[in-house]
């Protein structure tokens, strides 16, 4: 036999699960609801209102760290600052370009 074969085995141990009968339990696929302009809109204020929320937390998590460190390092950086900046643009920037979820919502 040459190196490049291959081989399968299968279990020979078998379970068997009880499930619902097809009378008893309807399997039809359920049609999916488009979302709307305000969906969308929702979705987007909800997910830039948990960054937010969440560089609050995290902000106020490294304040705590900081101070328990006995204030040795107050400074922050630029690159921090500006980095700081960019993400709570970010949030905007998605809630200005909603107008661009027209082309998939209905």
């Amino acid at each position: 036999m040459t190196s490049n074969t291959k081989r399968v085995q299968f279990s020979g141990e078998v379970e068997l699960i009880s499930t619902f009968a097809n009378e008893d339990y309807d399997r039809t696929a359920q049609k999916v609801a488009k979302l709307t302009y305000h969906d969308m809109f929702e979705l987007l204020t909800l997910k830039s209102e948990f960054r937010r929320q969440m560089e609050e937390l995290q902000n106020e998590q490294l304040a705590n760290s900081e101070d328990s460190d006995e204030e040795s390092n107050n400074s922050t950086t630029e690159e921090e600052e500006e980095e700081e900046v960019s993400k709570s643009t970010t949030g905007c920037e998605e809630l200005q370009n909603i107008t661009s979820c027209n082309d998939l919502c209905v």
